[in-house]
C-alpha cells in the first residue's frame, strides 16, 4: 500500500460568493420619469404594504401627510422587520 502524506496546506479554499451589493442611491434629478415605479398602499393580512409597479427606482424616503397635506411622518428604507409597529400622529 502506498504511503499517504496529508496535505500540509489544509483543505481547499471555500468557494465564497458575496451577496449582491446593495443598490447605491441615485440622486432624484438623475432618475428619468419613466424609471420611477408607481406606488400603491394595500393591506394584506391586516398589514399595510407598499406595492411597486413599473419603473426601476423607488424613493429612499416617503412622507406621510394628513388630509390637509401637513407632514405627520417620514418613512425610510431599512432592513426587513419581523414585526409591524405603528406610530400615532395628531389629526
Amino acid at each position: 500500500m502506498p504511503e499517504y502524506t496529508p496535505n500540509a496546506k489544509g483543505p481547499a479554499p471555500a468557494q465564497y460568493k458575496p451577496a449582491a451589493a446593495e443598490a447605491a442611491p441615485i440622486p432624484a434629478d438623475q432618475v428619468k420619469p419613466g424609471d420611477i415605479g408607481k406606488l400603491a398602499i394595500e393591506y394584506r393580512d391586516g398589514q399595510p404594504v407598499i406595492v411597486v409597479s413599473g419603473g426601476k427606482c423607488i424613493p429612499e424616503t416617503l412622507a406621510a401627510v394628513d388630509a390637509s397635506g401637513s407632514a405627520v411622518s417620514t418613512y425610510a428604507v431599512s432592513e426587513k422587520r419581523k414585526t409591524m409597529t405603528y406610530l400615532p400622529y395628531k389629526y
